[in-house]
């Protein structure tokens, strides 16, 4: 079963994949402590790419604590600084490209979970409603690549500061192999007063000892206001103690 599940894991992302689709790789790294029997808190980073892995999409810092209310339900909460590589266009009527820039913005982000747990034998369904606000500060570039110029127009811009709102929920459902790995399947719907985004994932994590976790998952995103779909193959280590 463990070489079927890396079979899939690897071929998914070639499969089906329209020549706009995007492909990326995820990567990140956790420290978690468990406080008590109902309270972990967690410290990690995550490295993205994008444009086929050719370009540094994000790479962001957050840390996040989880407690136990019952057996079936948990809270948690959460901060991550994010910082972002961003590309902008502007085309003319003809759609001629007329100006690109390109920076870096950071992003602020909190949020509040809710997540319910049901067992069913060896199956485990769980659904997590998340509360999610994003501040993004104000930014100011030095220039834009103008077209018709060939060069920097040397003119100052000024993006400013916005905040975004919205409800993310996920269904997942994990399955207990009773072995030292465990592969699951969600799907995320984000919700900002309309389908923004939708997460498609199939991966499983594995238990190397009791303070050694590795995960490693495939993901297809559709985004509502983008043309191009994006590929992801992740992988990830927590340190638990």
């Amino acid at each position: 079963m463990k070489k079927l599940l890396i079979l899939v894991l690897t071929s998914i992302p070639f499969m089906g994949m329209a020549h706009s689709d995007d492909f990326g790789i995820y990567t990140s790294l956790d420290v978690v402590k468990t406080v008590s029997n109902r309270l972990s808190i967690d410290v990690g980073t995550e490295y993205r790419s994008h444009d086929h892995v050719k370009t540094t999409d994000r790479y962001s810092l957050g840390m996040s604590a989880d407690y136990k209310l019952q057996s079936w339900l948990s809270v948690g909460a959460g901060y991550d600084l994010l910082n972002d590589n961003i590309e902008k266009y502007s085309c003319s009527n003809a759609g001629t490209p007329q100006k690109y820039v390109k920076y870096w913005r950071p992003r602020h982000r909190f949020h509040i979970d809710f997540i319910g747990k049901v067992a069913l034998a060896n199956i485990k369904l769980s659904l997590r409603e998340r509360w999610q606000y994003t501040y993004i500060p104000e930014k100011t570039v030095d220039g834009q690549y103008d077209y018709s110029l060939g060069c920097g127009d040397e003119i100052a811009v000024t993006y400013l500061g916005t905040g975004d709102n919205v409800l993310r929920s996920r269904v997942k459902l994990e399955y207990d192999t009773h072995t030292f790995m465990t592969p699951y399947a969600s799907v995320e719907m984000y919700n900002g007063w309309k389908i923004e985004k939708m997460k498609y994932i199939i991966g499983s994590d594995f238990c190397i000892s009791a303070m050694h976790k590795l995960g490693l998952y495939y993901m297809y995103q559709t985004v509502s206001c983008l043309n191009t779909n994006i590929h992801i193959v992740a992988a990830g280590y927590k340190f638990c103690f």
